[in-house]
């Protein structure tokens, strides 16, 4: 069966950037794992079962975003220090 499994995806997503928002990425914006995801783990192919989609976010790391985010600015030649900016708190931001 051929399902778009777009909400429900997007849905996994959201959950997934709450939690790195609660760890040390408080800056972390849904692109930015939209983008680690299609990009890196499903090589730009949403996976066709909605059990793998949902085990590939549930495994993506803090580290695998960063790894990636990293590899993508030397690629576009953003600035890294920008990058680090774009992801981190200042670490004022309160529970």
């Amino acid at each position: 069966m051929d399902r778009n499994w777009e909400k429900e995806t997007k849905f996994l997503i959201e959950l997934k950037l709450k939690e790195l928002q609660r760890g040390s990425l408080s800056r972390l914006s849904y692109d930015q794992v939209e983008r680690t995801l299609y990009n890196s783990v499903w090589d730009n192919q949403l996976p066709a079962h909605l059990s793998q989609i949902a085990r590939d976010i549930r495994l993506l790391t803090a580290e695998d975003i960063v790894k990636y985010l990293t590899k993508e600015s030397w690629v576009t030649k953003y600035s890294l220090a920008d990058l680090a900016d774009s992801i981190e708190g200042d670490g004022n931001e309160k529970e």
